[in-house]
């Protein structure tokens, strides 16, 4: 039996950080993602924020709790 350390873990979780960084990097969120302060350390695209909509509505929601009809 081999006796060491197991980098599986720690190495995957480091490889995915590294990818997930370089993907927002490539492919960046729009500014109305990060709310009123904000991107923290994230590029960003000025791309209008679409409404939110239901299925069936018309336009969109005034109410962020208000159930959909059926």
């Amino acid at each position: 039996m081999h006796d060491g350390v197991d980098i599986g873990l720690p190495l995957s979780m480091v490889v995915a950080a590294v990818l997930f960084l370089a993907l927002l990097r490539l492919f960046p969120e729009p500014r109305a993602v990060y709310g009123p302060e904000g991107p923290r350390l994230a590029r960003t695209v000025e791309v209008p924020a679409q409404p939110i909509t239901g299925p069936c509505a018309e336009g969109p929601l005034s109410v962020p709790s208000a159930k959909l009809p059926a």
